[in-house]
C-alpha cells in the first residue's frame, strides 16, 4: 500500500508558539502552505466550498504527492467542529497530524496581552488590563482567558481525533519540538531548541518593501490584507526601528504583570 501524505495541523492557544514552528516546518521542508498561514478548514470548510481540492489549489507551492501544513490556532478551541469537518479530508490519501503547543499560561497570557498591545487592538496598559480581569471589569474576559487555561479535554479528544498527536514545549530559550522533528526527519537547529525569526519565504518582499520609505504606515494599509502575518509583522518590526510608526507602550514592570497573570489563571481555575 502507497505510503500517505501528512496533513500536518499545527495548533495551541494564542501565543503557542504555533507561528514559530510553522516557519521552521516550512523553511526546512517541501511541504504545501497557505499563504495566509491559517486555513481555518476544519472549522471554516464553507470559505472551501467544503471541499478539499479547492483547499489544495489554494496552497502555495502544491504540487501533487506534496504534504501540506495548516497552522490554525483556533482548531484548539473547537474539537466538536474539527471532528465533525476532519471527514472532509481523504483519510485513504493522508494522515492528519495535530502538532499541539503547550507554554506556560502565565507567559501565554502576558504574551497576548502584549500582542494585542503592539499592534494597536488593546489600548490599555498591560497591568490595566490583567488590574480589569482579576476585578471582572472588563466585558471581554473571555477573550483573553479562554484560550489560557490548558484545556486538557481538548488534548484528549485531539489524540482519538487526529490519526497522530505531537506536543511541543514552549520555553524561555525556544522551543522543543525535538520528538516530532526526528520521526518526521525534518532538520532541528544545532541547538535543538526553534527559536524565532522572520520567515525566509517571505524575504524577497520584505526587502523589496525596505527600500519604500515614503509613507510607510499607507504602504501597510495598502498592502496588508495581501501578505501574510509573518510578513506584516517583518515590517512592523521594520518601521518600529525607524521610528516611522508610534506603537501603544506595553508597560514596564514585567514581574508584576506575571504576578497579576497568576492570579487571573488560579482565579479561573477556581471558578
Amino acid at each position: 500500500m502507497e505510503e500517505r501524505k501528512k496533513y500536518f495541523c499545527v495548533v495551541g492557544p494564542g501565543k503557542s508558539g504555533t507561528t514559530t514552528l510553522y516557519n521552521h516546518i516550512i523553511n526546512n521542508t517541501q511541504v504545501a502552505y497557505y499563504s495566509w498561514k491559517e486555513t481555518n478548514f476544519l472549522i471554516e470548510p464553507e470559505r472551501f466550498q467544503h471541499s478539499f481540492d479547492n483547499l489544495r489549489k489554494s496552497l502555495t507551492n502544491y504540487r501533487e504527492g506534496a504534504d501540506i501544513i495548516d497552522a490554525s490556532p483556533e482548531y484548539y478551541g473547537m474539537p466538536a467542529k474539527v471532528e465533525r469537518n476532519i471527514e472532509l479530508v481523504p483519510r485513504l490519501e493522508y494522515e492528519v497530524i495535530a502538532i499541539i503547543g503547550r507554554r506556560d499560561p502565565v507567559d501565554r497570557l502576558v504574551s497576548h496581552i502584549e500582542h494585542n498591545i503592539s499592534h494597536g487592538v488593546e489600548q490599555r496598559p498591560l497591568t490595566q488590563v490583567l488590574e480589569n480581569i482579576l476585578e471582572d471589569k472588563l466585558e471581554d474576559n473571555d477573550f483573553y482567558l479562554m484560550r489560557h487555561i490548558r484545556q486538557e479535554k481538548t488534548e484528549v479528544a485531539f489524540s482519538r481525533i487526529f490519526d497522530r498527536v505531537y506536543f511541543f514545549d514552549v520555553g524561555v530559550d525556544g522551543i522543543d519540538a525535538s520528538d516530532f522533528l526526528r520521526e518526521q526527519k525534518i532538520p532541528a537547529p544545532e541547538s535543538g531548541l526553534i527559536t524565532k525569526k522572520m520567515n525566509q519565504k517571505y524575504s524577497p518582499r520584505f526587502k523589496i518593501l525596505q527600500r519604500l520609505d515614503t509613507r510607510p504606515p499607507r504602504l501597510l494599509r495598502v498592502f496588508g490584507r495581501f501578505f501574510s502575518t509573518n510578513f506584516k509583522q517583518a515590517v512592523r518590526n521594520r518601521l518600529r526601528r525607524a521610528n516611522k510608526v508610534e506603537f501603544h507602550p506595553i508597560g514596564n514592570d514585567q514581574t508584576y504583570a506575571k504576578e497579576l497573570a497568576a492570579q487571573v489563571i488560579v482565579k479561573k481555575e477556581l471558578e
